[in-house]
């Protein structure tokens, strides 16, 4: 399910969208001595989804084996190596790596966090379960449950980390990127008047929601998902707060006098399409409160009066959960080869299938970006090398921007 041609060495690599999946593959691309361009429509990078304040950084496993705990497995450790990468360079992303502790809230998520740590999907050293004395000697502050500790987890400026790994790499903003045409070996971009913007050898579209505003990919499937995140002042016990608290939601320690909680994730209005800009709500902001409380009861005396700034914005979303990464299909010529897959016939002789040669899409972050873009990233250039996988095949498949071409295709009726 890869393109037949692939790569070489020093070619022009052009990103639309500098958000953390366009940074992360900008990045990626940079590494292997491509020349990246970024060509960002707003006049900052990341100023969209990437724009939260803070993203808490913890794995998102699975009890049973499954496609979506094996993929964050494998990203969670390709982020520490790259938080390592990016360490070493002294840039400053807002890190703070003070740990993460899902709470087990009840006797079903126990059973939940005992199977994972049973399943070996993280070495001891990334992940352990810990008794209640145990979780609250790690936050900090009295804690009646234990829970799933990720010692490297914490919290970081998704726009700063994007800033470092932009580093190298020409951004072009104030641009918005209308039209693609294939011209010869290369692309051509052009704006919403078809004037060109510039010619590159590789197209990566990471822009989120408007990865699918392109002819050659506006059957993409994204979904709009709104999510908040709300500022509440701290106290004198929560200020002794050491590490991220997780479960339904998620409290940050204490920065300035004011923690973080959050965060929804809501289904979106037409109203809230427009600017791709939501406003925060009340009631969003009441029910990141309610998390504090059903995490620690009491801890902030939290009460919607309490409220700071709030800050919204919208995560584009896969049906699945898991993103979208790999090499762009040609749409009517999947729907063509692939027509007979709704018979179920094993035998059956396809033909190789056809991609917009030199076009990648990586979206569909969801919720999780900063852990899944690293890896994602790394699986694109892969692929546009020829290069060994930097995961299990199955996986990398399951990730593939066709799959729902060829899951509709099989649901269609005779």
């Amino acid at each position: 399910m890869a393109p037949k041609s692939v790569m070489s060495k020093n070619k022009t690599v052009a990103v639309i969208g500098s958000g953390l999946a366009g940074a992360s593959v900008a990045h990626a691309f940079r590494q292997r001595g491509c020349s990246v361009t970024i060509i960002e429509r707003h006049a900052d990078i990341a100023s969209e989804a990437s724009a939260t304040p803070s993203a808490v950084l913890m794995p998102r496993l699975t009890a049973r084996e499954s496609t979506d705990g094996t993929f964050y497995a494998h990203a969670w450790q390709t982020l520490l190596s790259l938080l390592s990468e990016v360490a070493k360079n002294g840039t400053n992303i807002g890190l703070q790596q003070c740990g993460v502790l899902h709470l087990a809230t009840t006797e079903e998520e126990t059973a939940r966090q005992t199977a994972i740590i049973q399943s070996g999907a993280l070495p001891h050293s990334l992940a352990k379960q810990v008794s209640p004395a145990e979780a609250a000697g790690l936050a900090g502050i009295d804690l009646e449950m234990g829970g799933l500790h990720f010692p490297d987890g914490g919290t970081l400026s998704p726009r700063q980390f994007c800033d470092a790994l932009l580093d190298g790499s020409v951004v072009r903003k104030k641009l918005a990127a209308a039209r693609l045409e294939r011209d010869k070996d290369q692309w051509r971009v052009l704006d919403e008047n078809g004037a060109p913007i510039l010619q590159a050898d590789c197209i990566i579209l990471a822009g989120g929601l408007d990865s699918a505003v392109f002819d050659q990919s506006n059957w993409l499937p994204l979904t709009p998902r709104r999510g908040q995140l709300t500022r509440i002042p701290s106290n004198n016990v929560s200020d002794t707060l050491t590490c991220v608290l997780a479960g339904e939601g998620h409290l940050t320690p204490s920065r300035n006098g004011q923690h973080v909680i959050g965060a929804t994730f809501d289904h979106v209005r037409p109203e809230d399409l427009g600017e791709r800009k939501p406003q925060p709500e009340r009631d969003a902001d009441s029910r990141n409160v309610r998390i504090v409380e059903s995490l620690v009861p009491g801890l902030l005396e939290a009460t919607i009066e309490a409220v700071g700034e709030s800050w919204a914005g919208l995560r584009c979303t896969t049906r699945d959960h898991l993103p979208l990464a790999g090499p762009l299909p040609n749409q009517a010529s999947y729907l063509n080869d692939f027509a007979d897959v709704k018979h179920g016939h094993r035998w059956t002789q396809y033909p190789r299938a056809t991609y917009h040669e030199g076009l990648y899409v990586l979206t569909g972050l969801g919720a999780h970006g900063a852990v899944a873009a690293p890896l994602a990233a790394d699986l694109i250039v892969s692929q546009a090398f020829g290069d060994p996988l930097p995961l299990p095949r199955n996986i990398a498949q399951a990730l593939h921007p066709g799959r729902f071409i060829v899951r509709d295709l099989k649901r269609a009726k005779n």
